[in-house]
């Protein structure tokens, strides 16, 4: 971390001065420990990685090798190369399979620590090696192309129980053995920014979608009052569910949010959350470790879940996918009974009345039902209009109307797909969307 008694003082310059490299070398220092000194203290977690790529392929048979990456290191260097820059950062794991195949090993990105008063290109623990720099034109002529050397960064990849001595460094992933094959466990490694598609956003987009379905069942229920049950304590809930959710999404949507804001903003969610229970007493997470942020994260979200499951649902939904006219759902033996409930949501170009009769002439048969419906030039199985489904507390939400269809098995194969469509529809005499209600077994409240 920056040390403001290690930062080194500013050279007095003055007219005359012999000018020598060890000048420039200083002032470098002093402009870069200066930036340090000033992140670290605006924004403590301020290292990890930005972009990383590995070779996948290496990587099942013992090799783990670093294609591209961008990254910053606790101790304030950047690093950044692409697989065109030919840069070498790979470590042999076959070395440490006793280890590996005993628990799952954590290896570090590492880069030997600056040694002030000693040479830093030369030696074991060398923090740069030299190389030659691209020819380069003069800006103003485009002539005179020169190369000079450069210094890169002398990263490396350790295996190791605690962070190596004589190097700055961080978790970079932990490594795992199954049937001979290596792979990365599920750890998470300090990152500056997250987006959508990475672990860690992908985890918290399924917490933020989960929290929405509870809302919208909350919301119906609360709509529709169905047969009374605990009202004023789904009024609270959805409080508690609604309180926190959208700046944690604002943060979250912008793919460039760092995990420790992302943290606190869940813990505001969690905290609300709390209220679910009356009574109850707020959580003490562990500190925040941002050296394993999967561990952070999971503590909090196991707690958001644990909450969510005390509101209870009469019933899962499934949604049917669409093409055209035609909708279709992969059936499971699981939810297979006398009858099936569906709902179809009204498009605003429909009336409710126009949908029922959408559903009373749709075909509804499985795949290999439906071309001798045709030929017998019959819908399918029986269905039925219905205001709601006591087994499941469900009533319709608006703009949707329930219907249950008969598992007859002259029209139905639990193994098959359910198909829905009418030939005489077009796009704007059609539902918008059709779904499945699954019962599950429930108690007799919310709570």
């Amino acid at each position: 971390m920056a040390d403001v008694q290690r930062i080194q003082r500013p050279i007095q310059w003055y007219e005359g001065m012999l000018l020598l490299p060890e000048h420039f070398q200083q002032g470098d220092r002093r402009f870069e420990q200066m930036i340090h000194y000033h992140v670290n203290n605006i924004k403590p977690f301020y290292w990890g990685v930005i972009k990383s790529k590995i070779d996948e392929g290496l990587l099942v048979v013992g090799t783990l090798k670093f294609l591209e990456l961008e990254a910053v290191f606790p101790d304030g260097l950047v690093v950044s190369f692409t697989i065109d820059d030919n840069v070498d950062l790979s470590i042999d794991l076959s070395q440490f399979a006793p280890s590996i195949q005993n628990k799952p090993q954590t290896i570090y990105l590492c880069v030997p620590e600056y040694r002030s008063g000693a040479a830093n290109t030369k030696g074991k623990l060398s923090r740069y090696r030299s190389v030659v720099s691209p020819a380069y034109a003069d800006e103003n002529t485009g002539l005179g192309e020169v190369t000079f050397p450069l210094l890169e960064p002398n990263i490396c990849l350790l295996v190791s129980d605690a962070p190596p001595n004589h190097y700055s460094s961080f978790p970079i992933a932990t490594v795992t053995m199954e049937e001979n094959t290596y792979m990365f466990t599920d750890f998470l490694p300090p990152q500056l920014k997250t987006s959508l598609d990475s672990d860690l956003g992908a985890l918290l987009l399924d917490v933020t979608k989960r929290i929405r379905s509870k809302i919208g069942f909350l919301g119906e229920r609360i709509r529709s009052r169905s047969l009374g049950v605990l009202s004023n304590d789904a009024d609270s809930a959805m409080r508690s569910l609604n309180s926190g959710i959208l700046p944690f999404e604002a943060l979250l949507n912008t793919n460039l949010a760092h995990p420790f804001d992302l943290y606190c903003a869940l813990n505001i969610i969690a905290g609300h959350f709390v209220n679910v229970v009356s009574g109850q007493m707020p959580p003490t997470f562990q500190p925040f470790n941002y050296n394993d942020l999967r561990s952070s994260f999971m503590e909090v979200i196991d707690f958001i879940h644990s909450m969510l499951d005390r509101i209870q649902e009469g019933y899962t939904v499934v949604e049917f996918t669409q093409k055209d006219r035609l909708f279709m759902l992969k059936l499971d033996q699981t939810w297979m009974s006398n009858r099936l409930v569906l709902g179809a949501k009204t498009p605003p170009t429909m009336t409710e009345k126009q949908l029922v009769e959408w559903i009373n002439s749709a075909v509804i048969a499985s795949d290999r039902f439906v071309e001798s419906v045709r030929d017998r030039r019959t819908l399918g199985v029986t269905r039925k209009i219905i205001t709601g489904d006591e087994e499941m507390s469900l009533l319709p939400a608006k703009d949707v109307v329930l219907f249950e269809v008969e598992n007859n098995p002259d029209f139905i194969d639990a193994n098959e797909n359910l198909l829905i469509f009418n030939i005489s529809d077009s796009i704007e005499t059609r539902p918008v969307e059709v779904v499945m209600f699954i019962p599950k077994h429930r108690r007799e409240s919310f709570f």
